[in-house]
């Protein structure tokens, strides 16, 4: 028996001692065959709660082992539920596991503000359960997980297989639409077999029961997926656990990316904005990343189907919003309803977001709202000092701001009162031995064709946006982006051209 193992069955022991709101048991290691778990290390247990409210505080663990286990260090991840109804029956068990879809064990259990949220399909995934109807078997495909803190729709803007768009009854299923809100989402969906795997809803929310379940919901009136279900009560037994397993070789680090700033950031008057084209070319450079934010508006087909939707694009922020947005983001919680609800609380620079890059762009609404236009700079600068201060780590890229001609006063201000100054301020900082770098975005993009009203870019607007991006991310080595960006690098420098380059 594996060290790892052996630790992993004693945590599990005293978490089924122990669970509280879900019960006792929760002990993986007994109930699922030692071949499908042999070499795993638990990580979470958790007593599932017959109420939700997660979002507003830390999750109750009885087991959190997370903070022991090294990025890049685990090669599959595993999901262990069980549930044993009140009205009394056997104990309903799944365990599936799947190629590691992250290197950082601090966003695999539930992702209230951990900084996880994937909607992504998941590899070579093997199904153990003793629930009737559930397709079990050892690498299979056609999966896929819904991993988020929002609420969602029952539109299936990822693309996934087999998922319907419709509204109406049965319509929530694996191919969901994540929304603003606070209602909680932990799928992991069969979409080949069209089934769900096992569901663990309404966490989030405050009111009402959660919804849990193995298999396919066998209602007619709540989604396919136990959406809508609210049968927390139901069970006197119900736990989680999740487990790593250990690998042999390190796993390589898939890069963390923040795009931070406003409406541009979002992608205003383009789906995706300037996200899809960067996900394009490093998609291309066989570079291996997540976007990460608490945002997941306006996404294009592309973003959804990879479960890159997440930003930190905020429509009408000033850079004093971003500052105060660094300092409370989080707090609030979303107390109303189901997927349908709103709310703006996120997770923006919470203990496990770590972004290895920090992409910034923020000041045109400062000009374009005429607030405390002449020290903008020094908010910007302000800004830089807060960002490397609390993840300095990360790389920051900075941009200068575009030019706009729906607003000729707020123009004519950018070019004299902030434009001028971005570089330096950078320089400033990096002279102080901060990781900030400076991009040149105004002269990558045409004002004269690259604007679509004027303020936001067109798509080719921000297609030359993502090129820029990707060109000063490279031009940035980081000890994540790995040997494969050396020869990008060399042939960069070659052909160096004003259009969107970064400057050391």
């Amino acid at each position: 028996m594996r060290a790892g193992r052996a630790i992993a069955i004693c945590a599990g022991a005293v978490a089924g001692i122990f669970g509280a709101a879900g019960g006792a048991r929760a002990d993986v290691f007994t109930i699922v065959p030692t071949a499908q778990t042999d070499g795993y290390t638990l990580t979470y247990t958790l007593g599932i709660p017959t109420t939700g409210g997660l979002n507003a505080g830390t999750v109750p663990y009885t087991l959190d082992a997370s903070g022991a286990i090294a990025r890049g260090s685990f090669d599959r991840i595993a999901y262990y539920m069980e549930l044993q109804p009140t009205a009394g029956g056997p104990l309903q068990w799944v365990f599936a596991s799947m190629n590691a879809f992250t290197d950082d064990a601090r966003r695999i259990g539930v992702p209230n503000k951990s900084g996880g949220f994937f909607q992504r399909p998941v590899t070579s995934v093997n199904v153990a359960s003793n629930v009737a109807g559930v397709a079990t078997g050892n690498n299979l495909s056609g999966f896929n997980i819904e991993f988020w803190r929002t609420n969602y729709t029952q539109a299936n803007t990822a693309g996934v297989p087999n998922a319907s768009g419709a509204t109406g009854n049965r319509n929530f299923d694996w191919g969901d639409q994540p929304t603003a809100g606070g209602y909680g989402s932990m799928q992991i969906h069969n979409n080949g077999s069209s089934q769900p795997v096992f569901a663990f809803n309404r966490w989030g929310a405050s009111q009402g029961n959660v919804d849990v379940g193995i298999g396919t919901n066998p209602t007619t009136a709540n989604g396919i997926d136990w959406t809508f279900q609210q049968n927390g009560a139901s069970f006197s037994v119900k736990n989680l656990q999740v487990l790593v397993r250990t690998a042999v070789t390190p796993q390589p680090h898939r890069l963390q990316i923040m795009p931070l700033g406003d409406s541009i950031t979002e992608g205003a008057g383009a789906t995706g904005g300037y996200r899809t084209r960067l996900q394009q070319r490093l998609t291309a450079a066989g570079i291996d990343f997540e976007f990460v934010g608490s945002q997941v508006s306006n996404p294009s087909t592309g973003l959804g189907a990879t479960g890159r939707v997440t930003h930190e694009g905020h429509s009408g922020y000033r850079i004093d919003q971003l500052i105060s947005g660094l300092d409370s983001a989080g707090t609030g919680n979303n107390t109303t309803g189901g997927p349908g609800g709103t709310d703006n609380d996120g997770f923006w620079f919470n203990p496990t977001v770590q972004p290895d890059f920090i992409l910034l762009h923020i000041g045109t609404n400062d000009f374009g709202q005429g607030v405390n236009v002449s020290t903008a700079k020094d908010r910007l600068d302000a800004l830089i000092t807060k960002i490397t201060t609390q993840r300095p780590l990360s790389t920051l890229i900075v941009t200068n701001l575009l030019e706009r001609t729906n607003n000729p006063t707020a123009n004519d201000n950018i070019n004299t009162m902030f434009n001028p100054f971005v570089e330096g301020i950078v320089n400033t900082h990096k002279v102080n031995g901060e990781k900030v770098f400076f991009l040149d975005m105004d002269s990558a993009l045409n004002v004269a064709t690259d604007l679509g009203d004027g303020l936001h870019p067109n798509q080719a607007g921000y297609d030359k946006m993502g090129d820029a991006w990707f060109a000063a991310i490279q031009a940035v080595p980081e000890p994540g982006a790995g040997l494969a960006l050396v020869g990008a690098l060399i042939a960069l420098a070659k052909r160096r051209r004003r259009s969107g380059r970064v400057r050391h």
